[in-house]
Protein backbone atom coordinates (compact mmCIF):
# COMPACT_ATOMS: atom_id res chain seq x y z
CA UNK A 1 0.00 0.00 0.00
CA UNK A 2 1.12 3.27 -0.76
CA UNK A 3 0.94 6.53 1.04
CA UNK A 4 1.55 10.38 -0.74
CA UNK A 5 2.42 13.17 2.49
CA UNK A 6 2.71 16.89 2.09
CA UNK A 7 5.38 18.34 3.81
CA UNK A 8 7.41 21.15 3.60
CA UNK A 9 11.15 21.36 4.36
CA UNK A 10 12.92 24.44 3.96
CA UNK A 11 16.69 24.36 2.27
CA UNK A 12 18.51 24.58 5.64
CA UNK A 13 16.51 22.05 7.03
CA UNK A 14 17.57 18.82 4.61
CA UNK A 15 19.02 17.14 7.96
CA UNK A 16 15.58 17.36 9.54
CA UNK A 17 13.81 16.71 6.37
CA UNK A 18 16.53 13.05 5.93
CA UNK A 19 15.64 12.12 9.98
CA UNK A 20 11.99 12.62 9.01
CA UNK A 21 12.46 10.08 5.91
CA UNK A 22 14.21 7.80 8.30
CA UNK A 23 12.12 7.50 10.98
CA UNK A 24 9.43 6.71 8.56
CA UNK A 25 11.81 4.11 7.24
CA UNK A 26 11.94 3.14 10.83
CA UNK A 27 8.51 2.48 10.92
CA UNK A 28 8.02 0.46 7.87
CA UNK A 29 7.18 3.36 5.71
CA UNK A 30 9.64 3.37 2.51
CA UNK A 31 10.15 6.27 0.27
CA UNK A 32 9.66 5.41 -3.43
CA UNK A 33 8.71 8.54 -5.08
CA UNK A 34 9.34 12.85 -4.08
CA UNK A 35 8.68 16.20 -5.22
CA UNK A 36 8.15 19.21 -4.42
CA UNK A 37 6.69 19.04 -0.81
CA UNK A 38 5.18 15.30 -1.77
CA UNK A 39 6.45 12.21 0.03
CA UNK A 40 5.39 8.72 -1.45
CA UNK A 41 6.04 6.10 0.63
CA UNK A 42 5.07 2.23 0.45
CA UNK A 43 4.78 -0.83 3.30
CA UNK A 44 8.04 -2.37 3.57
CA UNK A 45 10.08 -3.67 6.88
CA UNK A 46 10.89 -1.66 9.76
CA UNK A 47 14.08 -0.02 9.11
CA UNK A 48 14.68 -2.06 5.54
CA UNK A 49 16.85 1.40 4.50
CA UNK A 50 18.63 3.96 5.07
CA UNK A 51 17.79 7.14 3.35
CA UNK A 52 20.65 10.12 2.21
CA UNK A 53 19.36 13.60 0.36
CA UNK A 54 21.95 15.69 -1.64
CA UNK A 55 22.04 18.92 -2.95
CA UNK A 56 24.01 18.24 -7.07
CA UNK A 57 26.06 21.12 -8.42
CA UNK A 58 23.15 20.33 -11.77
CA UNK A 59 20.16 18.97 -12.35
CA UNK A 60 19.35 15.13 -12.25
CA UNK A 61 18.61 15.21 -15.85
CA UNK A 62 21.96 16.84 -16.54
CA UNK A 63 25.09 14.10 -18.13
CA UNK A 64 27.14 14.71 -15.50
CA UNK A 65 24.59 14.15 -12.71
CA UNK A 66 23.32 10.93 -14.26
CA UNK A 67 26.88 9.63 -14.60
CA UNK A 68 27.24 10.29 -10.62
CA UNK A 69 23.56 8.84 -10.39
CA UNK A 70 25.02 6.02 -11.83
CA UNK A 71 28.25 5.62 -10.20
CA UNK A 72 26.51 5.26 -7.10
CA UNK A 73 23.97 2.83 -8.13
CA UNK A 74 27.22 0.56 -9.22
CA UNK A 75 27.71 0.97 -5.42
CA UNK A 76 24.59 -0.09 -4.08
CA UNK A 77 22.84 2.99 -3.71
CA UNK A 78 19.50 3.38 -5.19
CA UNK A 79 18.45 6.74 -6.76
CA UNK A 80 14.92 7.41 -5.43
CA UNK A 81 14.05 10.37 -6.84
CA UNK A 82 14.71 14.22 -7.30
CA UNK A 83 13.64 17.87 -7.25
CA UNK A 84 15.28 19.96 -8.12
CA UNK A 85 18.78 19.72 -8.33
CA UNK A 86 18.39 17.64 -4.93
CA UNK A 87 18.67 13.95 -4.82
CA UNK A 88 16.66 10.98 -2.61
CA UNK A 89 18.92 8.24 -2.34
CA UNK A 90 18.85 5.04 -0.58
CA UNK A 91 20.36 1.77 0.90
CA UNK A 92 19.81 -1.40 2.54
CA UNK A 93 20.26 -0.72 5.91
CA UNK A 94 21.79 -4.35 6.40
CA UNK A 95 24.76 -3.42 3.62
CA UNK A 96 27.45 -1.40 4.74
CA UNK A 97 27.27 1.73 6.29
CA UNK A 98 25.39 4.40 3.78
CA UNK A 99 27.97 7.89 4.54
CA UNK A 100 27.73 10.03 0.86
CA UNK A 101 30.52 12.16 1.88
CA UNK A 102 34.02 10.17 3.36
CA UNK A 103 35.66 13.21 5.14
CA UNK A 104 35.21 16.86 6.41
CA UNK A 105 36.45 18.20 3.55
CA UNK A 106 33.62 16.80 1.35
CA UNK A 107 30.90 18.11 4.03
CA UNK A 108 32.22 21.46 3.49
CA UNK A 109 32.18 21.16 -0.49
CA UNK A 110 28.59 20.25 -0.31
CA UNK A 111 27.20 22.60 2.71
CA UNK A 112 28.88 25.54 0.50
CA UNK A 113 27.10 24.26 -2.10
CA UNK A 114 23.96 24.13 -0.19
CA UNK A 115 24.68 28.10 1.48
CA UNK A 116 25.17 28.95 -2.33
CA UNK A 117 21.67 27.93 -3.11
CA UNK A 118 20.27 29.59 0.12
CA UNK A 119 21.87 32.76 -0.59
CA UNK A 120 20.91 32.75 -4.33
CA UNK A 121 17.10 32.33 -2.83
CA UNK A 122 17.74 35.04 -0.55
CA UNK A 123 19.14 37.67 -2.94
CA UNK A 124 16.10 36.90 -5.59
CA UNK A 125 13.67 37.18 -2.83
CA UNK A 126 14.81 40.56 -1.38
CA UNK A 127 15.24 41.84 -4.56
CA UNK A 128 10.96 41.11 -5.63
CA UNK A 129 9.98 41.95 -2.27
CA UNK A 130 11.56 45.53 -2.22
CA UNK A 131 11.04 46.37 -6.11
CA UNK A 132 7.43 45.07 -5.53
CA UNK A 133 6.83 46.87 -2.19
CA UNK A 134 8.50 50.16 -3.43
CA UNK A 135 7.12 50.25 -6.69
CA UNK A 136 4.25 48.37 -6.86
CA UNK A 137 0.18 48.44 -6.31
CA UNK A 138 -1.40 46.73 -3.22
CA UNK A 139 -1.37 43.42 -4.78
CA UNK A 140 2.32 44.04 -5.75
CA UNK A 141 3.45 45.08 -1.85
CA UNK A 142 1.36 42.34 -0.26
CA UNK A 143 3.04 39.61 -2.63
CA UNK A 144 6.61 42.15 -1.70
CA UNK A 145 6.14 41.46 1.90
CA UNK A 146 6.03 37.69 1.54
CA UNK A 147 9.02 37.85 -0.44
CA UNK A 148 10.57 40.10 2.05
CA UNK A 149 9.42 37.48 4.27
CA UNK A 150 11.00 34.15 2.87
CA UNK A 151 14.12 36.33 2.35
CA UNK A 152 14.65 37.37 5.85
CA UNK A 153 13.72 33.52 6.86
CA UNK A 154 16.84 32.24 4.48
CA UNK A 155 19.30 34.83 5.46
CA UNK A 156 18.40 32.75 9.36
CA UNK A 157 18.64 29.53 8.04
CA UNK A 158 21.89 30.58 6.02
CA UNK A 159 23.09 31.49 9.31
CA UNK A 160 22.61 28.18 10.96
CA UNK A 161 24.08 26.26 7.92
CA UNK A 162 27.07 28.54 7.61
CA UNK A 163 27.60 27.71 11.73
CA UNK A 164 27.45 24.05 10.95
CA UNK A 165 30.20 25.25 8.42
CA UNK A 166 32.28 26.62 10.65
CA UNK A 167 32.09 23.99 13.44
CA UNK A 168 33.06 21.88 10.45
CA UNK A 169 36.23 23.50 9.88
CA UNK A 170 37.26 23.94 13.56
CA UNK A 171 36.75 20.16 13.83
CA UNK A 172 39.36 19.85 10.84
CA UNK A 173 41.50 22.09 12.19
CA UNK A 174 41.32 20.03 15.62
CA UNK A 175 42.07 16.74 13.18
CA UNK A 176 45.34 18.53 11.70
Amino acid sequence: MTKKIHKLFFVWDFDKEEQWINDMSAMGMQLIETGFCTYVFEDGLPGEYVYRLELLEKRASNKSSMDYIEFLKDTGIEFVGSWCRWVYLRKKASDTPFELFSDIDSIIKHINTILCLILSLCLLNLTIGILNVFMGFLTNKLIGSVNIILGVASLLGYHTIYMKKCKLHKERSLHE
